[in-house]
């Protein structure tokens, strides 16, 4: 994750683990990401401090699936950056709920706030033949708003479906859509979302799509998303699932969804070398 100026200067990015400046330097260590999850970072400016930006994380099942969490970094002064960990994470409850990789954050209605979003499951099950934590459970999102006195935990809603620990979730521009990535559950879970309450419609306008790939790549699972910008196409690729250095095939493919007519295409193959 990375943050840059109006004119397009980096500002920070980080790997989950650590913070470094646009320089590269190393600024803050000891985050609570994973630099193998699926979305390890996102980053968000503080609406009250031009100097100060939010760095959120999720571990997930590449790790030791801890819970998302987050510091406030200030840059005010070059020479010293300092960093403090963001007080609510400690008073959202844990207990009875798995983390997941996934992470995004979408600006809020007015403008000035972000919410910042992640998926968690109760009572997740195991999955055989998968060398990591990754699990499935019945899925819940949980919402944070940030604004200019700090961050705050706004509550959980439902998903109403099992959801996998892997895969993105990506929010279309302007912030009106979310789609949830199950990477072995083989399914993307596109659900209207609301930028002034933070709340998800369901069933509403959902869109609940399997991703089947053609032979011979009949096993792939999908991975990456993202929105076109009107919002009305997705795009997401699909890989071979664990474990990848026995895959027989090295390529990942890329497809092409009408969220309006259902209508899907094949847009290509890309090659993946394996080591």
């Amino acid at each position: 994750a990375s943050i840059s100026d109006l004119a397009g200067n980096l500002i920070l990015y980080s790997d989950g683990v650590t913070i470094r400046d646009q320089a590269g330097q190393v600024r803050v260590t000891g985050l609570q990401g994973n630099v193998s999850s699926t979305q390890a970072a996102v980053v968000v400016p503080d609406p009250g401090n031009p100097k100060r930006y939010y760095v959120f994380t999720s571990d997930g099942a590449s790790g030791a699936n801890k819970h998302v969490n987050g510091v406030l970094v200030d840059t005010s002064m070059w020479a010293s950056w300092t960093s403090a960990p963001v007080p609510v994470f400690a008073n959202v409850p844990t207990t009875g709920y798995s983390p997941t990789e996934k992470l995004c954050a979408i600006q809020h209605g007015n403008g000035q706030d972000f919410w910042v979003l992640t998926v968690v499951q109760t009572n997740p099950v195991g999955q055989p033949n998968i060398p990591v934590a990754a699990a499935n459970g019945p899925g819940v999102l949980r919402v944070f708003l940030v604004t200019k006195t700090g961050v705050s935990w706004v509550g959980d809603q439902t998903l109403g479906q099992n959801v996998d620990d892997v895969g993105y979730l990506k929010a279309s521009p302007g912030g009106r859509r979310l789609a949830i990535v199950s990477f072995m559950l083989v399914n993307i879970l596109v659900v209207p979302f609301s930028n002034s309450s933070g709340l998800v419609t369901l069933p509403g306008l959902s869109k609940n799509m399997t991703t089947p790939a053609p032979p011979p790549h009949n096993a792939y699972c999908p991975y990456g998303v993202e929105f076109s910008q009107n919002g009305e196409l997705l795009y997401y690729t699909t890989i071979y699932p664990f474990p990848l250095v026995l895959s027989p095939m090295t390529d990942s493919l890329i497809f092409q969804y009408n969220l309006a007519s259902g209508a899907r295409v094949l847009l290509g193959a890309h090659p993946r070398s394996v080591s």
